[in-house]
């Protein structure tokens, strides 16, 4: 939501009209594979591109859903997306959605939205940082809605990957393993390939916690845990 407010203050009413009209229509997209009655839906920072090379080569695509005539139309895309609308119908189809421990998850976002304070130069500033971060994402009205949706969707998944697992994960959906990318090794490879690192920061994610972060992190989404098995000490070295 941040990001519709600040681009319509920025933009001209006409361009305005435009974006809304793109912005609701980006929300009727989904990842979908129809044969297997499957859509997935990627989070933000759980390795999501990744995941979206390897369901685009077990056949899955975006495609947009018609409301009026309650069919899915081709959509051409080069990206991914992390929405997490749902459509009408969607009860009959299975729902795979990627998982992360949320400590080691809003530290990966915070690198990312402060990018300057990236290198070996930085120091405990930092770490001050963070927290001011996730007081803004949790408790301000502008609240990071790609970050907190997550713990509380609105429909149970049928299927996780975790980034901590991925590749366990993904071999555990039940047509994975008659795939040639299974077969062939390509899928091991995938995923044990990292993408979008942060460069001159080898800080590992645990050095960012002290007590009072963490609990900031689990107050609000001790749910999320409990469900997926992370450990709430689990920010500890």
């Amino acid at each position: 939501m941040c990001e519709f407010i600040f681009i319509l203050l920025d933009l001209g009413d006409k361009i305005n009209k435009i974006y809304i009209t793109n912005l609701f229509f980006l929300h009727q997209i989904f990842l979908i594979n129809e044969d297997l009655k499957t859509f997935v839906w990627l989070p933000s920072r759980t390795s999501s591109t990744n995941a979206w090379k390897i369901f685009q080569k077990l056949g899955f695509s975006y495609k947009s859903y018609n409301p009026n005539k309650k069919v899915f139309e081709p959509y051409l895309t080069n990206t991914h997306y992390h929405y997490h609308h749902l459509f009408e119908g969607h009860e009959k189809y299975k729902l795979i959605t990627l998982l992360r421990n949320p400590y080691s998850r809003f530290v990966s976002q915070f690198r990312v939205v402060h990018s300057p304070f990236r290198g070996e130069s930085i120091d405990d500033e930092r770490y001050d940082r963070f927290e001011h971060y996730l007081q803004n994402v949790f408790y301000n009205s502008l609240n990071d809605d790609y970050m907190t949706w997550w713990y509380n969707p609105t429909r149970e998944s049928d299927f996780f990957i975790r980034q901590e697992s991925n590749y366990e994960d993904f071999c555990s959906l039940p047509f994975i393993k008659s795939t040639e990318l299974y077969k062939s090794g390509e899928l091991l490879e995938i995923c044990k390939t990292p993408i979008h690192t942060m460069k001159g920061d080898d800080t590992p994610w645990q050095e960012f916690y002290n007590q009072d972060r963490a609990d900031i992190v689990y107050f609000n989404t001790a749910n999320y845990f409990e469900k997926h098995g992370y450990k709430k000490e689990s920010w500890k070295k």
